[in-house]
Parts: C-alpha cells; structure tokens; sequence
C-alpha cells in the first residue's frame, strides 16, 4: 500500500507593519444596521459602462423610493473593456499608496467582485470596485481597482447580486490617516442613527 503525500509545511511570511503618514482614527470601524435592505439578482446589459449600469440598477430597484446607496456582489459575466489599477507605494509619501497608471486588458470574463455604490465628494453618485478576471493575453487570474466610467459590459452582460441599502447613507469623506477619499456609511437618510 502506498502512502498519500503528505504536503510540505509552508510558512507565512513575517508580516510587515505598515504604517499611513496621518494619525490613526480612534474608531476603527463603523457599523449601521439597515433593516429595509433588500437583495436582487440583476444582469447588467452589454454596452454600458460599469458605473451607469450600477447606478441605473439601484435606481430602478429603488423605484420611488431611491436613496443613492447599494453594494454589489458580482458574480460573473465579461467586461469589454476592463480597465483597471493597482495600489502601488507612494512615491511623493503623501500617502502610503496610490494607484499605478490605468491598464486596459481588453475584453475579459469575470470570476468575481463587489462594488459599493454611495455619493461622491462632489455630491453626485460614485461607484468604487474591485473584481477579478481572466486575463486573455495569458489566461492567468488578475484583479485590481476599476476606473467604472471607462470599463464597459462586455458581451453577455454582467450578472450580479444588488443590495440596496434602504437608508443608510454611504458617502466618500475624507481620511485623515490614509489621505484618501474614501466611502463610509455615515448614518441613516433623515438623521436615525
């Protein structure tokens, strides 16, 4: 009788502490519960960029009664074109990272992401978006940041699950210890919190 291979031990990596240039906020998390949240599976049609797709998703979800905030789980579809960024360290060291110069990968088939729908600082609708994809040059997985305007729905459409957000308000703010603008649920539309 043979034996089953017993894989080799691998240890993690010492982790590296990384430290943003601001001064850490007291509260580390922020959580809101929203009991009128409701979830749809919804198919993004081909054509529209990313962003437009998600905003008129949750408006049409919503119905009358839209309030501007969802989050997206997207399970599968392709994306034509997808472009995209990676974090990558700060060179001026005004902030611990930015973000690499946009890349196009062309048209891809997506594996999977998620997506926050909020309002942006200048008080119109913002969507922020991270997914992972097949790259078509070299069938190999990657992932990163998506620029929601330029990236489209590519053939097919793009399936995902929406979770609008009834009213609870997500707003990009400002973060002092990170110096980035960044989405938060800052409390509930019409002041419960």
């Amino acid at each position: 009788m043979i034996a089953p291979a017993i894989p080799p031990v691998v240890r993690p990596a010492p982790a590296r502490l990384l430290r943003h240039p601001g001064p850490v906020a007291r509260e580390r998390f922020t959580v809101l519960s929203d009991e009128t949240a409701r979830s749809f599976r919804i198919c993004l049609p081909e054509g529209a960029s990313l962003a437009d797709a998600l905003v008129e998703a949750e408006k049409a979800g919503a119905g009358k009664s839209r309030r501007g905030s969802a989050a997206f789980a997207i399970l599968h579809g392709s994306l034509a074109p997808c472009v995209y960024c990676l974090a990558v360290r700060d060179p001026s060291g005004a902030r611990l990272v930015t973000y690499s110069p946009m890349r196009d990968a062309g048209t891809v088939s997506v594996q999977g992401g998620a997506a926050t729908l909020g309002t942006g600082l200048d008080g119109k609708p913002l969507v922020h978006c991270h997914a992972w994809f097949v790259d078509p040059h070299d069938g190999q997985v990657a992932g990163g940041h998506f620029d929601t305007t330029a990236t489209r729905i590519g053939p097919g459409g793009l399936v995902a699950r929406m979770t609008l957000l009834g009213d609870l308000d997500i707003r990009q703010v400002p973060d002092a210890e990170t110096n980035h603008a960044i989405f938060s649920p800052v409390g509930h539309l019409g002041g419960v919190q």
